[in-house]
């Protein structure tokens, strides 16, 4: 889902996704690595990716094999994660699940500086 607000002299683009994974060898991103996001126009990408990175998950994750794409399309968007280190974004509550980190926040530059985005906070 894509949404732009569009104020007096400013522009928000937020983009959301729920990434659904059909096994955990292939991703279905397609859709949004043919987007390409204009760097000057704040942007924030939010949503649950389904997926495991060194980047941003626990040291017990088993890294999903198709991550780099993503992380590599992130980059060349200019999209910074704001997801604070090992915070808990998804936990089952049973003992044999480990919590995990598959819910994403990201901003470009446009958006940092522009001070539309107040600082990340997460409720547990």
């Amino acid at each position: 889902m894509v949404l732009d607000f569009a104020f007096e002299d400013k522009t928000l683009h937020i983009v959301n996704v729920y990434h659904r994974t059909h096994n955990d060898l292939h991703h279905n991103l397609l859709h949004l690595f043919v987007s390409h996001f204009d760097l000057l126009i704040p942007t924030i990408l939010i949503g649950d990716f389904n997926m495991h990175s060194h980047i941003w998950s626990f040291p017990h994750s088993t890294v999903s094999p198709w991550a780099t794409e993503p992380v590599d399309w992130f980059n060349d968007q200019g999209l910074k994660l704001l997801n604070p280190p090992c915070v808990t974004m998804w936990s089952s509550g049973r003992a044999d699940q480990q919590p995990s980190v598959l819910n994403l926040v990201l901003i470009n530059e446009a958006a940092a500086i522009s001070r539309q985005i107040s600082p990340l906070t997460i409720s547990q």
